[in-house]
């Protein structure tokens, strides 16, 4: 029963530190020495592809958040011109790697209105 007891915590502990949460793309194997192949590689293979589609994503809530708060008309609409130069970026990243693209991720919420976006250019 006590080690029952240590490995939830344990396993907690893990999940508290980012271990096996929601979107967690981990796993778990048995391994025994001399048997067991080792991996050559655990990176995925459109890893990079991903991780750039995510940073676009990035540039569009700032820019949409940078349309929110816009003060003047000029401001606005230089925040809609580069929404659209962004987003045809996505488009064309989707288009040549195996990513698929998900709008939600594009939009912003009313909660994340009351932060204040990074300044890009």
């Amino acid at each position: 029963m006590v080690s029952d007891a240590v490995r939830l915590r344990d396993r907690s502990m893990r999940r508290a530190a980012g271990l096996f949460h929601p979107n967690c793309r981990h796993r778990s194997s048995m391994y025994v020495p001399g048997v067991t192949p080792r991996p050559t590689s655990t990176r995925a293979p459109d890893d990079d592809a991903r991780q750039h589609l995510r940073y676009l994503e990035r540039q569009v809530r700032a820019w949409k958040k940078r349309e929110a708060a816009a003060l003047s008309e000029a401001a606005a609409t230089r925040a809609r011109s580069k929404i659209r130069e962004s987003q045809a970026r996505i488009r064309g990243h989707v288009d040549s790697t195996p990513t698929k693209r998900q709008r939600a991720r594009e939009r912003i919420s009313p909660r994340q209105l009351t932060q204040f976006p990074h300044e890009t250019s």
